[in-house]
């Protein structure tokens, strides 16, 4: 499940670009560095969006439980300070979060709720987020005539407002689920519509996982070697950043099913 947030500027858009490029462990160090100035400043704000990108590079190395330490930490101090759209942000990243942990309904409920804050803030960029999230989860639980609805409807909502990289990640949930209902023709479209957007944006996780993907479509398209091209690409990247996903392409290389656990989706 991928967020597709847009670039900013100043600090935050260094932790940004260090998401984008995988940089995951420097995400850390600077966010912890981060931290600390704000707590010697007494800046709640600044606390809050340190505790966010901290625990959003913990979710990425797979430290789930200090990830849930920042985020419930960033969650109190944006409740302290108001403010629907900030809480909606917090209340997505929660969810990606659960999604690792495994539960996947208790995810679903906090992009829906994040989904209801975003619209009462009155952000188009955020319903986008959260609509490709939940019907990125749609998908996982198997509800997919949902997931197609909910991952179009973001598609078109990021389209609209121009975020490219919102764009992207809704079209790669959008192909997974199509993928998932043996609509290959139209997972082969957005798949390899979102490869381009992801290698344009230099998303190299996000793009790995996008290959992943189109391999699929291409293999349940009976396009075996270009899956079996996709996927090689797809774990060049992944093993360069280290990640725990690639097991999950080694194991489609090899022939051999991926298991239900693996959060590429199989």
């Amino acid at each position: 499940m991928r967020a597709g947030r847009p670039r900013r500027a100043g600090p935050a858009g260094l932790a940004a670009a260090l998401d984008l490029i995988g940089r995951w462990d420097e995400l850390a160090a600077t966010q912890t560095a981060a931290l600390a100035a704000a707590r010697r400043l007494g800046d709640l704000n600044g606390q809050t969006h340190a505790h966010c990108d901290l625990g959003r590079a913990y979710v990425r190395m797979g430290r789930l439980a200090d990830a849930d330490v920042q985020l419930r930490s960033a969650l109190r101090l944006r409740e302290q300070l108001g403010g629907d759209g900030s809480r909606a942000r917090i209340h997505l990243d929660i969810s990606q979060l659960i999604h690792r942990q495994g539960d996947l309904p208790r995810a679903l409920a906090e992009a829906q709720l994040a989904l209801a804050l975003f619209r009462s803030a009155g952000s188009a960029a955020g319903q986008a987020r959260a609509l490709n999230n939940i019907g990125w989860l749609y998908a996982k639980l198997g509800h997919f005539s949902q997931a197609v609805e909910h991952c179009a409807q973001a598609v078109a909502l990021n389209r609209e407002i121009g975020n490219r990289p919102g764009e992207a990640a809704s079209l790669d949930s959008l192909g997974y689920a199509y993928l998932r209902l043996d609509r290959y023709s139209e997972a082969l479209a957005c798949c390899s519509a979102a490869q381009d957007l992801f290698l344009a944006l230099g998303d190299r996780y996000n793009l790995a996982i996008a290959l992943v993907h189109l391999g699929d479509a291409q293999r349940g398209d009976g396009h075996g070697a270009d899956a079996q091209t996709a996927w090689r690409q797809a774990l060049d990247i992944l093993d360069d950043l280290h990640h725990e996903e690639a097991a999950g392409v080694r194991q489609r290389l090899a022939g051999v099913r991926p298991s239900a656990a693996s959060q590429v989706g199989v």
